[in-house]
């Protein structure tokens, strides 16, 4: 007698690739809830893929015609033949339960899964290896565990009750899951139609120097001190003393250099520098400064704190300094992956994520006056892909103190996904770590 393994259903197997050859209206049906890889037996697998392929290439499916594409691919022997092919549609008589077979087949893939997943875990545990390893690896294991997107299609009018109702509560000024950050830059929230929005990806890029990591801590400064909704930033260049004091600079207006030399050249200094602390103090602003961060300490730790408290924000500075956890080919994919992780998270948790990005050396080369542009962003094309908003700072006086802008710098705004480009003056004042508000757009 056969002994059955756990978490599969061979049965259900034959009962959904049989409904798919018998009546091509199944397949649709069937993929809505599992895929080839849910199947427990390799033939299985193959044949599914098969039919699904036949399909997509418009063929009407029948067993002849997936037994025809598997003999030209040279997988139709390797599944028993075209025998095989009749014996699952003799053993499945009915499309009539499809569907609820293919949920079957995937929640028991998801099973198992999970099972190797512990399996792994397991043996992991008993290794002489680094504890945080280990920890990185469950992480990535968990979050590697996923199912096919079932959720069904819906009419527009099944969202219109949610629509509406958020906007009536937005123009009672009441907060809903839409509503967007404000940033704390009134010309910028207008060009971002009123600020960062759940599930964003935003690059904030310039030259070293410039202010790319001022701009997003005043962003995150913002969202924490003066909405009062919980902001989180990874520091990888940075500890978080130094990014304590420069926040505490930023928030009253006490000049850096005086903190550090204990010199102060305003006699409300001390009082302006206590009544900033009460308001960190206050605040729902967490801060991360652990070396050698990769992405997926990130992802973990973000949800940990989600879990906890709603975020408002996230910030990553900077993107270049974050380390991988595995094997890749080069430093782009390697870019490139994080960039897509990053993505994921701002979707979900439904939070903007700011990912701070070095551009590369290309626009020192066009000359003092020229700006950046998305071209300039260093070493992936895909941080330009996955990106719902992208933000160049151009700062004249970094390059040339005397400029007549000195003072002065401009967000451009090089990509906005449904929105519109534009430039943001803004003044700098980067003895005390921030950014301030300057009248105007300059479309």
């Amino acid at each position: 007698m056969t002994k059955t393994q756990p978490n599969t259903d061979v049965n259900a197997e034959k009962s959904v690739l049989g409904a798919m050859l018998i009546n091509p209206d199944a397949i649709p049906a069937v993929l809505e809830h599992t895929q080839p890889a849910d199947m427990w037996q390799p033939r299985h697998a193959t044949i599914m893929e098969a039919t699904i392929h036949a399909w997509g290439n418009g063929l009407q499916v029948d067993p002849l015609v997936v037994a025809g594409e598997m003999d030209k691919a040279g997988t139709l022997e390797g599944v028993g033949g075209s025998t095989y092919l009749l014996d699952l549609v003799q053993a499945s008589p009915t499309t009539a339960n499809v569907a609820y077979h293919a949920r079957r087949l995937a929640d028991l893939a998801l099973k198992r899964r999970v099972e190797s997943a512990g399996t792994e875990l397991r043996q992991l545990a008993t290794t002489g290896g680094e504890a945080d390893d280990i920890l990185n690896r469950a992480q990535e294991l968990i979050g590697g565990i996923t199912r096919p997107n079932s959720q069904a299609i819906k009419r527009a009018a099944d969202s219109l009750e949610t629509v509406m109702a958020d906007m009536e509560a937005v123009s009672r000024g009441e907060q809903t899951a839409g509503t967007p950050q404000p940033t704390g830059f009134p010309a910028l929230d207008d060009v971002l139609n009123g600020g960062l929005r759940g599930g964003q990806m935003v690059i904030v890029a310039a030259r070293p120097g410039v202010g790319k990591t001022v701009l997003s801590t005043d962003i995150a400064r913002h969202v924490a001190i003066t909405n009062n909704t919980p902001a989180l930033i990874f520091s990888l260049e940075m500890n978080n003393a130094e990014l304590v004091q420069r926040i505490l600079a930023a928030e009253s207006s006490v000049p850096i250099k005086d903190m550090r030399t204990g010199t102060f050249t305003s006699r409300t200094a001390w009082a302006d520098i206590h009544r900033a602390a009460d308001n960190i103090d206050a605040a729902p602003l967490y801060l991360d400064d652990a070396p050698n961060l990769n992405i997926m300490e990130i992802r973990a730790k973000a949800r940990r704190l989600a879990n906890q408290r709603k975020l408002g924000l996230i910030v990553v500075d900077y993107l270049q300094l974050l380390s991988s956890t595995g094997r890749v080919e080069n430093r782009q994919q390697e870019v490139a992956q994080f960039s897509r992780q990053l993505k994921l998270l701002a979707k979900e948790l439904d939070v903007p994520v700011i990912a701070v990005s070095q551009l590369n050396r290309g626009v020192e080369t066009r000359g003092d006056d020229a700006k950046p542009r998305l071209s300039d962003l260093r070493e992936s094309g895909s941080l330009e892909q996955d990106a719902d908003i992208v933000m160049l700072i151009d700062r004249p006086d970094s390059k040339d103190p005397d400029h007549e802008r000195a003072g002065e710098a401009d967000i451009i705004i090089a990509k906005h996904r449904g929105g519109a480009l534009a430039t943001v003056e803004l003044a700098h004042q980067m003895h005390m770590g921030r950014f301030s508000t300057m009248l105007g757009i300059a479309m």
